[in-house]
């Protein structure tokens, strides 16, 4: 997208880069803005939970690319300058990259796309709902894929343990307290933070990163999490999903994943680029049926 920017001049946002998270639209800032400023170009993250006067101002002065989660960039849209948003519905080269997890099936943005963009999704699963939206919005597609879909299984180990209610709560603390980055995966907000809690008081350093924090708050906790000053790191699906921080050996699974498509996402944080990791599933004896249908579809 850069590379086609750099080439063309133009007026307004020309790139749109659409994610599903805050954390993931800022890691993808974090990417392109050394290579923008190589090539010109200039990048503005758009997020909720972020104060809008620097927003503004940087539509004011004129912004090639925006990295945004959907939500915020439609409110953006709203609050930007008359004369960016002209130039945006009449800019006709803007790239625009957003993934499936950022629209649900539906993407509110496609009335901005100008007829001759080009339009990229990069998706880690290729299921219905992906091709549902590849047939609506896409055309004439021409697939590339990365790796195949079998290329983590020689790096990656996926174990399930069977545990009594009673002795879960030891079990997870144990694993949490071994040496190396540990992701942990809670079901709801309120649980991130009471396994968080719990750990601190076992003795194992260890932050919650869901929804319900600020930005800054979660901004902290997920820096503090990648530079290792906290090697347990509890979130929930939604505050995790697509986030990459180097070297997270285990993914526990305390709470069962809700389809296989998370477990897939959940499963995917360690592992990565050729490493070794490792997924634990502490499953209570009600759960086991369904969390083995979910892994059988992991891939």
């Amino acid at each position: 997208m850069l590379t086609r920017l750099s080439t063309k001049r133009g007026m307004g946002v020309r790139g749109l880069v659409l994610v599903p998270t805050r954390e993931l639209a800022m890691q993808v800032a974090d990417v392109l803005a050394p290579l923008a400023r190589a090539t010109g170009l200039d990048v503005t993250l758009v997020a909720g939970g972020m104060p809008y006067g620097p927003q503004l101002r940087a539509f004011e002065r004129g912004v090639d690319v925006v990295v945004a989660t959907p939500a915020a960039s439609l409110t953006s849209s709203t609050r930007a300058p008359r004369r960016s948003r002209t130039s945006r519905s009449q800019s006709s080269t803007r790239p625009t990259t957003w993934p499936t997890s950022a629209s649900g099936g539906r993407h509110p943005h496609r009335r901005r796309d100008p007829a001759d963009g080009q339009r990229l999704l990069f998706s880690a699963t290729l299921d219905g709902a992906v091709d549902n939206l590849v047939k609506r919005y896409m055309h004439d597609p021409v697939h590339h894929e990365v790796d195949s879909d079998q290329a983590s299984i020689s790096t990656m180990r996926h174990e399930f343990w069977l545990v009594a209610p009673h002795h879960k709560n030891d079990m997870s603390n144990r694993v949490a307290s071994r040496g190396g980055r540990t992701l942990v995966f809670a079901r709801t907000q309120q649980g991130a933070e009471r396994i968080a809690e719990r750990f601190r008081e076992s003795g194992v350093l260890a932050g919650a990163l869901h929804g319900g924090l600020t930005q800054g708050a979660r901004a902290r906790v997920l820096a503090a999490f990648k530079d290792g000053r906290l090697p347990v790191l509890v979130a929930t699906d939604v505050a995790a999903r697509g986030i990459h921080v180097d070297d997270v050996t285990l993914v526990l699974q305390i709470d069962p994943p809700a389809n296989g498509k998370d477990y897939l996402h959940r499963s995917g944080r360690t592992a990565r680029a050729g490493e070794d990791g490792v997924v634990v599933s502490l499953l209570l004896r009600h759960q086991r049926r369904q969390v083995a249908m979910l892994a059988s579809r992991r891939v």
